[in-house]
């Protein structure tokens, strides 16, 4: 592990502004608090792109007084070396010692580096939390490596918080087992109707509690596309808006082949518009409307990377897209791919029949 003299990014280290309007989520918030209280050291907020993970953190964060390292991950803390100088930036007010001691460390490995860290941290003795926002933009084995070997080796004062859209490849069932862990997933970040009411700001837009309800369900509580459906109903009729609300609406068509469908490779996202015909996915459904042999691991591989495939049962074998991500999906094909529609229903019409 090679020594790093980058100069530290400030914004990198410092959690992000708050929203002007910010809804304190109590219940979520107390789930936080307890966890360090308890000593339960790992924190996982793992969630789609949107669904306030990182607000919620700040919010929690913004009423602790001290002990407090935020770090904001980007494309370039792959490299094991950037990443351990910037955690130690992002504490350095909390534990000073620990920036010397991280580059004193560099040279001689990773295993070396993150004993450094836990030595400092522990030697601070005082309460300790790292928030490592998007952790999904890391893809380095090494940095996995070392982060898992923290989390093995965590001091009881340090509570370390992952805010990401995919699983890191930790061994979470230990985790589990050993009561270390609090998750904080998708579901727990949904809206309900009356937090759906204060976020789309419903008296200023017209909606009555029936409309915030109805936008709540079609949105399945996901935050960005509540905030995209009231900045699309300004200025317009409330009834007809919410009666005619979809994924193709433009602000939310932008939004999701922004975050999910802009990245990906072209042969994904034909298939991902293929099995947008079908209500819900599984792998044999899947080969014969794709016409593909691998539709179970695809399918496994996806609902693992983007968190709006929802799982339907317990044994993953059946999955059914977000309500605005298939919407979009739809539409695409519908534009793209007119003719193929056709057979692609033919397909799952077949399937469907032998199936029973």
């Amino acid at each position: 592990m090679a020594s790093t003299n980058e100069a530290v990014t400030a914004t990198k280290v410092a959690p992000p502004r708050p929203p002007s309007r910010y809804l304190r989520r109590a219940r979520l918030i107390d789930r936080l608090e307890t966890s360090v209280g308890t000593g339960r050291g790992v924190v996982l907020v793992s969630a789609p792109a949107g669904s306030g993970k990182s607000t919620l953190v700040n919010g929690w964060l913004d009423g602790r007084s001290d002990g407090v390292g935020w770090l904001q991950i980007d494309e370039g803390d792959d490299d094991p070396s950037r990443f351990w100088a910037y955690v130690a930036a992002a504490l350095h007010d909390t534990v000073p010692t620990l920036t010397d001691r991280v580059a004193t460390s560099l040279g001689e490995g990773g295993e070396a580096v993150v004993d450094g860290v836990v030595n400092e941290i522990a030697a601070h003795a005082r309460e300790v939390v790292l928030v490592v926002d998007d952790y999904h933009l890391v893809s380095n084995p090494d940095v996995h490596r070392s982060v898992e070997r923290l989390v093995t080796l965590r001091p009881a004062n340090l509570t370390l918080v992952l805010s990401t859209r995919i699983d890191p490849p930790f061994r979470l069932g230990r985790l589990r087992v050993g009561d270390q862990l609090t998750e904080i997933r998708g579901d727990d970040l949904r809206f309900g109707p009356d937090e759906a009411e204060w976020l789309l700001d419903a008296g200023a837009l017209g909606l009555d509690p029936a409309a915030v309800e109805r936008l709540t369900a079609r949105t399945e509580g996901w935050a960005a596309g509540l905030v995209l459906a009231g900045l699309s109903l300004r200025g317009g009729d409330a009834e007809e808006f919410v009666a005619s609300f979809r994924g193709d609406d433009q602000l939310v068509a932008e939004y999701l082949s922004e975050e999910f469908l802009d990245s990906v490779d072209p042969d994904e996202r034909r298939r991902l518009l293929e099995v947008s015909v079908l209500d819900r996915l599984a792998g044999p459904v899947i080969d014969e409307v794709c016409g593909t042999s691998d539709g179970a691991a695809w399918l496994r591989s996806l609902a693992a990377s983007n968190q709006l495939v929802i799982g339907l049962d317990r044994t993953g074998t059946w999955y059914r897209f977000h309500h605005l991500l298939r919407d979009l999906l739809r539409m695409e094909l519908e534009r793209t791919s007119p003719q193929r529609l056709v057979e692609l229903h033919a397909a799952a019409g077949r399937w469907h029949a032998t199936s029973g």
